[in-house]
């Protein structure tokens, strides 16, 4: 289930080190900072928002290309970089004891995030999240061969129909620009499947994981994988939902989330 009403709020500017970060910041409480996948933006947890952000804070951050973010001032598409760049966001609110949530590749970003700044994250929400394999959406090896031609300036042009079409057949949005088709390839062909598991088996902080049986993107059994490697903490298995779960599925996990948040009042301890 999910509201009726979406919150989309205009986004504000927060300055990095590396350069300037497009973010929503709603309500006020304890801090949720949410991270989308990829493509994508804060708007994708428009229908989660109304359901936390009455008893919560929530930011919600555009990553590098996407939304109103550039991303040419954080250049690192890399599992490293993204997580750099998340952890640079969160010393940048003075986070204290936060969840962090990840969608699906975004999952690999706040794992990476709480490795680093573990004394700012409580605890990390991964909603329909990548695993520690491929799947149908990112075939390896193909997909980094792909990500190279794409940046080519004259490839990327004559590869633009076919790229469009590709993205409409995964259920992604028409309105995507041909650069944030390029940048999510760029993404996907940086993905480092034995990083993400080392960095899993690494997390010392509590982990809800939301996911459902009829995702179309990543396969459930990948997400059952993820499950028996990261920390404890609640898990959601919906029947239905899809690979949007932060909208599909917005009322049972931020319930789970309001429920489970009251016990988290302290960061993980340094490894």
């Amino acid at each position: 289930m999910h509201p009726e009403q979406p919150s989309d709020p205009p986004r504000i500017r927060l300055d990095l080190p590396t350069g300037r970060v497009a973010i929503t910041d709603e309500g006020e409480g304890p801090l949720l900072v949410a991270f989308h996948g990829y493509p994508g933006s804060a708007r994708d947890f428009r229908w989660l928002a109304p359901e936390l952000s009455a008893a919560r804070r929530l930011v919600r951050v555009d990553m590098p290309g996407f939304g109103e973010t550039p991303p040419d001032e954080h250049p690192d598409v890399s599992v490293d970089g993204r997580g750099q760049f998340a952890a640079a966001v969160l010393d940048a609110l003075d986070a204290k004891a936060a969840v962090l949530l990840g969608h699906s590749l975004g999952a690999t970003t706040v794992v990476s995030a709480a490795l680093l700044r573990p004394e700012r994250v409580a605890a990390l929400g991964l909603l329909a999240p990548v695993g520690f394999e491929p799947h149908w959406s990112v075939p390896e090896p193909r997909i980094r061969s792909l990500a190279r031609m794409v940046a080519r300036p004259v490839l990327g042009r004559l590869m633009a129909w076919p790229l469009r079409r590709a993205f409409a057949a995964m259920g992604f949005p028409s309105s995507l620009t041909h650069t944030q088709r390029v940048q999510t390839l760029r993404m996907a062909g940086a993905l480092d499947f034995e990083l993400h598991l080392a960095n899993c088996r690494t997390l010392t902080q509590p982990c809800l994981v939301a996911w459902a049986r009829d995702d179309r993107l990543v396969a459930p059994h990948i997400i059952e994988g993820l499950v028996e490697v990261v920390p404890e903490g609640p898990r959601l298995c919906f029947e239905t939902g899809g690979h949007n779960l932060q909208k599909t599925q917005a009322t049972e996990i931020a319930e789970a989330l309001r429920c489970w948040m009251p016990g988290l009042s302290s960061p993980a301890p340094t490894p």
